[in-house]
C-alpha cells in the first residue's frame, strides 16, 4: 500500500458519506501501516472491509463516526442501496453489502439494535412509519431485519458442519459458548397453518441468540432440522425438502424468522433491566410486511390464509380455552430429541398441552420434562 492508495480510500470514504471524524480515524491507521510496511493488511483486504457493513473495522468506524443515531442508520441504508420496490419488498443495490463473516451476536448487530431503539422511542414502529419525518425510514428499518436474518442463516451454514441447520447451530453455540442459545421465546407466530385446516401440533421452534438479548432469531423445523425461512420460500436459500410445492413455498414464507430491535421478555424470571414494551413495539406492532407476505396471513373471505393458533392457556369470554398451542421446545436439545423419539405425536400433543394447563400458572418445562415425569410408554 502506497500514498496514493490511501488517497484513492479516503476519498470513496467521503462520497460514501462518512463524516471527519472517520476520515481522520482512517487516514491515522492507514499512515501507521505504511509506516510499519504492513503487508497483513493490503489496498484490496481493507477496502473489502470498509464496504463489508458488520466488520469490525466498519462498526468502529460507525462508533466513530459523530453523525446523530438517525444519521447512522440512514447512512447505513443508503450504503447499501436500500429501496421499497412496488411489491413492498425491500431491495438492496448499493457498492456495500453485509459481511458474510458476521455472527448472529455481533457487535455492530448489538450497535445498530441500539440506534433503533434510541430513533424509536416510545411508540410503536407502524406509528412512525406514518409520520413525514421518520415515517420511510421506520420502513426501510422493519423491512431491513429480514437482510439480517439472511444473513445470520448463511454464517451458520457456511461456518459450521453437520448433518442438520439445527446440529450446525448446536456447534456454533458451543463455539461462543458465552452466548447461550435461547428457547423460552413462544413461537406461535412461527407456527401458522391454513385457515382451511386445523391445527394439530407444533411444527417448528424457536432459537434466538443470545440468551440475554434475544437479537438473531432462526425457526427450526422439529422434523427436518433445518432452518425455516422466507428466504427458502423465495428460492433464494437452498433446502432438503421440494421447493417448487406451492405449501412448502408459502410455510417458509410465512412461519420465517424475524431478528429483534426490541427484547423479547417470555419466560424471564427477572427482566428490571429490559424495556418491556420494546419488543412489541419495535418488533409486533410493526409496519407493513412485503405484498407476498402480507397476502398469505391476511384474513380473506375467498379463499383461505395462514393463522397461528392460540396459546393452551389463554381463555376466551366463556371461560372456555381458545387454543391448543403450546411450544415443544422450552430449554433446549432434549425437548428436541425427546420430540422426535415419540411416534404418535398428536395424541401425545394433546396430553402434553393437558399437562402443560394442570400445572398453569408454571410455566411450559418442555417436552422432555412432561415425557420423563409421564408414567405412560409412547
Amino acid at each position: 500500500m502506497n500514498h496514493a492508495d490511501i488517497n484513492k480510500i479516503l476519498s470513496d470514504l467521503i462520497h460514501s458519506g462518512w463524516d471527519k471524524p472517520v476520515i481522520k480515524y482512517i487516514n491515522r491507521k492507514l499512515q501507521w501501516q505504511v509506516m510499519l510496511n504492513s503487508a497483513s493488511d493490503d489496498f484490496g483486504t481493507i477496502n473489502c472491509n470498509l464496504h463489508a457493513v458488520g466488520s469490525n473495522l466498519y462498526t468502529k468506524m460507525l462508533r466513530k463516526s459523530k453523525l446523530t443515531a438517525h444519521q447512522k442508520i440512514e447512512l447505513v441504508l443508503w450504503q447499501l442501496g436500500a429501496n421499497i420496490d412496488h411489491t413492498g419488498f425491500l431491495q438492496l443495490n448499493g457498492d456495500f453489502y453485509l459481511d458474510s463473516a458476521m455472527p448472529p451476536h455481533s457487535n455492530f448487530l448489538r450497535y445498530f439494535r441500539r440506534l433503533v431503539q434510541k430513533v424509536f422511542p416510545g411508540k410503536t414502529l407502524k406509528e412512525y412509519s406514518m409520520t413525514n419525518d421518520l415515517g420511510e425510514l421506520a420502513n426501510k428499518v422493519h423491512l431491513f431485519r429480514s437482510y439480517l436474518d439472511f444473513n445470520n442463516i448463511q454464517y451458520i451454514r457456511s461456518f459450521f458442519k453437520g448433518t442438520t441447520d439445527y446440529e450446525k447451530l448446536l456447534k456454533y453455540g458451543k463455539k461462543f459458548y458465552f452466548i447461550k442459545l435461547d428457547y423460552r421465546s413462544d413461537a406461535n407466530f412461527h407456527n401458522r397453518f391454513r385457515s382451511d385446516g386445523c391445527f394439530k401440533y407444533p411444527q417448528n421452534m424457536k432459537v434466538q441468540v443470545t440468551s440475554r438479548t434475544r437479537m438473531s432469531e432462526f425457526i427450526i423445523n422439529l422434523e427436518s432440522g433445518n432452518f425455516v425461512s422466507e428466504w427458502i420460500g423465495y428460492g433464494f436459500l437452498a433446502n432438503e425438502a421440494e421447493q417448487n410445492k406451492t405449501s412448502f413455498k408459502e410455510f417458509n414464507i410465512v412461519n420465517t424468522e424475524s431478528f429483534n430491535y426490541g427484547i423479547p421478555i417470555g419466560g424471564r424470571k427477572l427482566a428490571f433491566f429490559v424495556d418491556r414494551d420494546s419488543h412489541n413495539n419495535l418488533d409486533v406492532s410493526h409496519p407493513r410486511d412485503s405484498l407476498t407476505r402480507r397476502r398469505l396471513t391476511k384474513k380473506q373471505s375467498t379463499s383461505y390464509y395462514w393463522k397461528f393458533e392460540e396459546s393452551y392457556y389463554k381463555k376466551d369470554g366463556s371461560g372456555r380455552y381458545a387454543g391448543q398451542y403450546a411450544d415443544i421446545v422450552k430449554k433446549g436439545y432434549r425437548d428436541y430429541y425427546a420430540w422426535n423419539s415419540v411416534r404418535e405425536k398428536e395424541k401425545v400433543y394433546y396430553k402434553f398441552v393437558a399437562y402443560c394447563r394442570s400445572i398453569y400458572p408454571k410455566r411450559n418445562p418442555g417436552f422432555y420434562c412432561f415425557l420423563k415425569k409421564s408414567k405412560k410408554d409412547f
